[in-house]
């Protein structure tokens, strides 16, 4: 007969397999440093003359700054009757002479453009 303990074993196992987990990215997110730190939109202060249209670009970095390619994006506008936006950040002017935040949210990290709108 065994005086051992079987949760021993079992710790001993986890230990072994890396089973600590790093509070601060948890076992379903990535290691920090793989996290959206910043989101940049380009162009950063655009203006397009009422009825056109403009793809904006979101690009996502990591906290050392690194570009993190393929991230989701979330696009908003503070005034959609007045420039709309797509979900692939395209926008549209609808009205002249505004001007209007449009919002890109990815991993709940956000980055600005503002849009004006001419004639």
């Amino acid at each position: 007969m065994s005086n051992r303990c079987p949760g021993t074993a079992i710790l001993l196992l986890l230990g072994a397999c890396g089973g600590d987990v790093n509070p601060a990215s948890g076992p379903d997110l990535p290691p920090a440093s793989q996290q959206v730190a910043s989101v940049a939109v380009t162009p950063q202060s655009p203006l397009i003359a009422t009825g056109d249209t403009l793809t904006l670009v979101a690009s996502t970095r990591d906290i050392g700054g690194g570009a993190l390619p393929g991230r989701r994006v979330e696009w908003s506008s503070e005034a959609p009757d007045l420039v709309s936006v797509s979900a692939t950040g395209r926008i549209t002017a609808l009205v002249a002479r505004r001007s209007v935040r449009i919002t890109a949210t990815s991993e709940g990290v956000s980055g600005t453009a503002t849009v004006t709108t001419g004639n």
